[in-house]
């Protein structure tokens, strides 16, 4: 930085240089005989030590420089303490994975604003797992990111696919920021598995060519699931 600043000073002190420049000195001559010949005018004397006086056009010139290098200077200043000649960053953090047991698909739906039309009585009585997780993309404003999630057995490592008719609630949660920077906080809701054995679950976000940017796993979950409400 201090390289270029050098470099901008002295490209600065060459343009205002013709500019600066003033009456050459008076240079005091020896005295000499009285002559009778007419001693020159004022306006003879004023350009005969001021150059620029008869060369207007190079003046213009000069001035013409000066403003368009003070842009330029101010634009590059702007530029660098605005971070424009930075290179872009790309990136995106999953974090505070974190489950809910015991919560059924109803109340899911009440708490995120779904509608539970879709769904029989004995669907939304269903108890299932509610997983909180929060998101920051950074360098994607304005592109859709897609979260996706899936159930893994703890041990095994193995994937666990979901029961009919639940496969449907994977449906992939759509972000689209509309900052360089932006973040969220989002849930979704996993059904009661048919295995007593510990699960995990993990979430992955791609951007919108399908590229996966992270992922993120919660801790193991051992579900003990509450017995559903009679039918009234």
């Amino acid at each position: 930085m201090r390289r270029v600043l050098k470099a901008l000073s002295d490209a600065f002190k060459f343009v205002l240089s013709p500019l600066a420049a003033g009456p050459k000195a008076k240079r005091t001559a020896p005295a000499a005989k009285k002559s009778k010949r007419p001693r020159p005018s004022a306006r003879g004397r004023r350009a005969a030590t001021w150059p620029w006086h008869k060369r207007p056009a190079s003046r213009k010139a000069a001035v013409w420089a000066l403003g368009i290098f003070t842009a330029v200077i101010t634009a590059v200043i702007t530029a660098y303490f605005t971070g424009t000649f930075a290179p872009k960053k790309l990136g995106a953090t999953l974090s505070k994975l974190t489950p809910d047991t015991n919560v059924t698909l109803e109340e899911y739906l009440k708490q995120s604003s779904l509608s539970p039309d879709e769904y029989a009585l004995e669907e939304l009585r269903q108890v299932g797992c509610l997983i909180h997780f929060q998101v920051e993309i950074e360098g994607f404003s304005g592109r859709e990111c897609a979260a996706r999630w899936s159930v893994y057995d703890a041990k095994s490592r193995s994937r666990i696919e979901l029961p009919d008719p639940w496969a449907d609630v994977q449906e992939p949660i759509r972000f689209t920021p509309e900052q360089v920077t932006d973040s969220a906080a989002e849930n979704f809701w996993v059904p009661s598995l048919d295995t007593d054995r510990p699960f995990f679950v993990r979430v992955e976000l791609y951007d919108d060519k399908g590229v996966r940017l992270t992922f993120a796993d919660t801790e193991p979950i051992r579900f003990h699931p509450r017995p559903p409400p009679a039918n009234e």
